[in-house]
């Protein structure tokens, strides 16, 4: 049995191809995947391999997709194939040449030109982040997708086809990949593959906010943010420690204008990466700056091959800072009771990153 998913946009898409059958359905988000596979009935010990969108489409969606993907592999050790977008979008049509999109936002859409010819995809033309009016202007090939649906204005009178199922074409791929095919994939992904920085993130980069490692010097700045964050900080003899030493331990400041105006610190265990503390200046607060931080931090502790996840423990009244968590693919494990000082409760929350 073969799972496809996409998740490269608001909703998401889930085709079991079984015996050479095909059904397809839709879920309101990729969280859900491990439920509705159950409510189907379908235990993971029957599942031969999974395909998932690995991009282009929404910056979170695809993160949680692929989230919840290994959620279901892992203890059972399911293959991953990570597929482009644009792939999945494809492979089930006729021969032809094809202009994949997938809107980005306002006036902006992902694309590309593929040629499908005899089960083979030959890409025309750079994957890239387009404005929709330039890509209006090429002159060969048929539009599809949801950068089509949402300026059909802007399309009227091209060649459009509609009703494009992703996730059956995700299925078709994997099914092609394990009979021997040689199909564009990433077996096992880590991260996405992401065309460009996520909206929030170009956004940040826009406002003058750069992220540097964090020296000794920033320490009494760092202890002002931490007071007025936490109701029990930690002392400048933890963050002293931590800084030092930069072998386990990965800590990061974001600057503004030269302002220190967040900060995120972590270290390795064993073969995992403990996410320790996250925190942005009061005044800097509801800019992305946290969200920021944290797509950095991952990409940088995505690097080390022996890391498997990501793991954090946060308080269970701090919603905030959960959905955070959460927009980023972690799930949560457990609830520990009287975690912290004041007997309030911990929630436990892990990423995997990759098999156990």
């Amino acid at each position: 049995m073969i799972i496809g998913i996409d998740s490269s946009g608001i909703s998401t898409g889930i085709t079991i191809l079984k015996n050479g059958i095909m059904e397809s359905f839709s879920a309101e988000n990729s969280e859900i995947i491990p439920s509705f596979l159950k409510d189907k009935g379908i235990k993971p010990e029957t599942i031969t391999a999974i395909g998932i969108t690995i991009g282009p489409g929404s910056f979170t969606a695809l993160r949680v997709g692929l989230a919840a993907s290994k959620g279901i592999s892992y203890p059972f050790r399911i293959p991953i194939y990570g597929i482009d977008t644009f792939d999945g979008m494809i492979y089930p049509l006729k021969d032809n040449i094809y202009i994949p999109t997938i809107y980005a936002r306002k006036g902006l859409v992902y694309a590309t030109i593929i040629e499908k010819k005899g089960g083979e995809l030959k890409i025309l033309e750079k994957e890239g982040v387009y404005k929709v009016g330039d890509i209006l202007n090429w002159d060969r090939g048929i539009f599809i997708g949801s950068g089509v649906e949402e300026n059909k204005l802007a399309f009227k009178g091209k060649k459009i086809l509609e009703g494009i199922n992703i996730s059956e074409g995700i299925a078709m791929i994997v099914k092609g990949i394990m009979e021997g095919k040689k199909i564009r994939n990433i077996l096992n992904p880590v991260i996405p593959n992401y065309l460009s920085p996520s909206l929030a993130e170009s956004k940040r980069e826009g406002k003058g906010v750069i992220f540097r490692d964090i020296s000794l010097d920033d320490i009494s700045e760092i202890l002002e943010i931490e007071k007025s964050s936490f109701s029990d900080p930690w002392d400048s003899d933890f963050f002293y420690m931590l800084i030092m030493n930069r072998d386990k331990c990965i800590n990061m400041k974001a600057m503004k204008f030269g302002i220190l105006v967040g900060y995120t610190l972590g270290c390795f265990e064993q073969r995992g990466f403990h996410l320790m503390n996250i925190a942005v200046k009061k005044e800097y607060r509801r800019e992305g700056i946290a969200k920021s931080l944290l797509y950095q931090l991952i990409r940088r502790v995505e690097k080390n091959e022996k890391c498997l996840r990501i793991f954090l423990e946060v308080r269970i009244n701090n919603e905030s800072a959960i959905n955070l968590y959460k927009m980023f693919g972690f799930k949560i494990l457990e609830v520990l009771k009287g975690y912290y000082s004041n007997g309030e409760e911990a929630v436990i929350m892990e990423l995997p990153l990759r098999s156990y």
